[in-house]
């Protein structure tokens, strides 16, 4: 009984062997213009941030400046720069000439950057609204620069936390 052997019939009915199935890669690259606008504004922002963080260094001991306090604008200006130079992690592709390698490295630096800078300018402004919150309490006394940082540095300690595991 073992010797007799039969035709195995596959599911299309034949005992013909099916070819193998042919898996076509679609490659969806960004485009020149596509690139090249991102590439731009990339660039536009961090130039427009460099020169507002250097103009309010130049500025901060004149009054208008003072006042805003230049602390907070500064990490403004800090937290801006890290989502504007996270574009650039993610600009790029197989056919820019970037290995695999490269490529999963610009992937990793892209939360890092875009999230923790978003806190940062975030943080900075809600640190900013609650120093004058608290200064508006009709209380006369001084906030200083540290009672207001805690929740701005919790908030980033999340982060930095959640972006770790």
């Amino acid at each position: 009984a073992w010797n007799a052997t039969v035709d195995h019939v596959f599911y299309d009915g034949t005992t013909d062997e099916p070819l193998p199935k042919i898996t076509t890669v679609s490659s969806n690259y960004i485009s020149r213009s596509v690139f090249a606008l991102g590439i731009f504004l990339a660039c536009f922002s961090t130039t427009f941030i460099l020169v507002s963080a250097i103009w309010l260094y130049c500025k901060r001991n004149e009054r208008i400046v003072s006042v805003n306090q230049p602390v907070f604008l500064e990490l403004i200006c800090f937290g801006s720069l890290m989502m504007a130079l996270s574009l650039f992690c993610i600009s790029f592709d197989e056919e820019k000439g970037w290995s695999q390698k490269q490529l999963d490295i610009g992937c990793a630096f892209f939360p890092w950057l875009f999230c923790v800078g978003y806190l940062i300018v975030y943080g900075s402004i809600f640190s900013k609204l609650w120093r004058l919150d608290q200064l508006l309490q009709m209380r006369r006394r001084k906030i200083g620069f540290f009672q207001v940082i805690i929740p701005f540095c919790c908030i980033v300690a999340a982060c930095l936390i959640i972006l770790l595991v």
